[in-house]
């Protein structure tokens, strides 16, 4: 049990955590997700801000070193394993159950994501560099930030989608003919009629057989 969670603190870790992160950010990009990838970089180091701020405001030193199964040398006050798995997983995974949209999927991704947030702060606690309360927290102040983070993502879709929405209203239609000064409803106008025209002429060639 004990190499276990030293495996799972490891990975939940802030270098586990940056690699994990710039991961999704690559995918993110490849796929032109650019303004949810920029929405990722600002919950990565908005996290990372969070946790050196609350630290060095609290000051809560860590159980005694009788205690710990692993070196650490920062303070306690939050989890900063527990705060950046709970936004990085928590992001990564809203993202994928958006793109993939596949209800089956992404409830296994949620299982998944949800299990190795509370595995990493349950491994802190085990290991001794924690006390309980400081992972509680970590995921309370986490979770804040993971809404905010949400929120921000949510808006920058549903902006997104309308700029989408309005670009294709706006293109202009493909048998519009328009001449200098004309303004759009004469344009439309002088499109409609020689379309009118065209299909007289095609009428007669048939006729007549010419």
């Amino acid at each position: 049990m004990t190499n276990v969670l030293t495996a799972v603190t490891t990975a939940g870790d802030t270098v586990g955590m940056t690699i994990f992160a710039i991961g999704v950010c690559g995918v993110l990009l490849w796929r032109r997700h650019t303004w949810a990838a920029g929405v990722m970089v600002s919950a990565v180091g908005g996290a990372g801000l969070l946790i050196v701020a609350v630290k060095n405001g609290i000051g809560r030193p860590r159980p005694p070193e009788a205690l710990r199964m692993v070196t650490e040398t920062t303070l306690s006050f939050p989890s900063g394993h527990s705060l950046s798995s709970i936004v990085v997983l928590g992001m990564a995974t809203a993202i994928a159950a958006e793109l993939l949209r596949r209800p089956g999927i992404a409830t296994w991704i949620i299982v998944v994501a949800s299990f190795a947030t509370v595995s990493i702060g349950v491994s802190r606690v085990y290991l001794g560099v924690h006390w309980t309360t400081d992972v509680l927290d970590g995921w309370l102040l986490g979770g804040a930030w993971l809404t905010v983070c949400l929120a921000a993502l949510s808006e920058v879709r549903r902006r997104d989608t309308e700029l989408c929405r309005l670009g294709r209203a706006e293109e202009p239609s493909a048998t519009t003919v328009t001449h200098d000064g004309d303004g759009p409803l004469v344009g439309a106008a002088l499109g409609a009629g020689r379309r009118r025209r065209h299909s007289l002429r095609s009428d007669d060639r048939a006729i007549t057989g010419r």
